[in-house]
């Protein structure tokens, strides 16, 4: 059974949200292509050029690109018991801090803007806006002209390829992540938790700043009586912090990962009516 949630009990606009995601893609035509990147930390200590280099690669391949939260820092406000100035990329040491972690993040994304469909928040933008009452990610979703995607939500892939039996929607989990550093099990627990919890085609999360793709296969059967057997797919993105800072060394964190992901929908797929999709991993 199925039960409705109406919108008026998602109460907070950083939860959950569905993004419908439409587009004409008629039959043998080039695939749909999305491209997902997280954790870009663009004020703090981060690799900006390898920034620039992954958001071309997703521009080249003509993605539609969601940024999936930690667009920016934002440890560096005064009061912040975490701030050290020394971890700061220079050109942000500034009187108005705020000010200068927005222009940073739009100098950097700005070239990119057309191809960038919605941004969503991470936990440093919450703790931002929490401890200093200053949506940035609103801020920076404005100059670039997109959508602001929730902590977490759906993006639903509601494609008319003109032929009824591809008229399948797909559906995208997303969630920026939670919980530590999980130097053991890279997250994996918590990817697991999300294929319990949530029904969709495709998972994908950051936050824990490590690569992991992990699958799972469900038995199914189709309307007709056949037994299919149904693969999950959670991709965990990495981010772009140098790993070299006086936290990390205290923690004694390994080095994260630094990756994004290309998915191409295909709607010509003459095995079945589902759209079938590949993931490439940008490295």
């Amino acid at each position: 059974m199925l039960t409705e949630i109406p919108q008026e009990h998602v109460l907070e606009e950083d939860s959950i949200k569905v993004h419908i995601h439409s587009k004409i893609a008629k039959h043998n035509d080039n695939p749909v292509v999305l491209g997902f990147i997280s954790d870009l930390h663009l004020d703090g200590n981060s690799d900006i050029p390898m920034v620039k280099r992954f958001m071309k690669k997703m521009v080249d391949a003509n993605a539609e690109i969601f940024i999936l939260g930690d667009i920016v820092d934002g440890m560096q406000a005064t009061h912040d018991p975490r701030h050290k100035k020394n971890m700061l990329n220079i050109e942000n040491i500034k009187t108005s801090y705020f000010n200068s972690v927005l222009e940073k993040a739009i100098t950097v994304l700005s070239p990119f803007k057309d191809n960038i469909i919605g941004i969503g928040y991470g936990n440093h933008e919450l703790t931002i806006k929490k401890h200093n009452e200053i949506d940035i990610l609103r801020l920076i979703a404005d100059k670039l002209e997109c959508q602001i995607l929730g902590y977490n939500g759906y993006i639903l892939g509601q494609y008319n390829t003109g032929i009824k039996s591809h008229g399948k929607i797909f559906r995208i989990y997303y969630c920026h992540g939670s919980s530590g550093n999980a130097p053991v099990t890279d997250g994996i627990i918590k990817m697991k938790r999300r294929l319990a919890a949530y029904v969709a085609d495709i998972y994908i999360s950051g936050h824990v700043h490590k690569d992991v793709k992990i699958s799972t296969n469900m038995h199914n059967v189709s309307n007709s009586g056949k037994l299919l057997v149904e693969s999950k797919r959670h991709i965990q993105l990495g981010n772009f912090l140098f790993p070299y800072s006086s936290f990390a060394s205290q923690k004694e964190f390994a080095p994260g990962s630094h990756t994004a992901a290309i998915i191409r929908f295909y709607p010509n797929n003459k095995v079945t009516s589902k759209w079938y999709f590949e993931i490439e991993e940008i490295t």
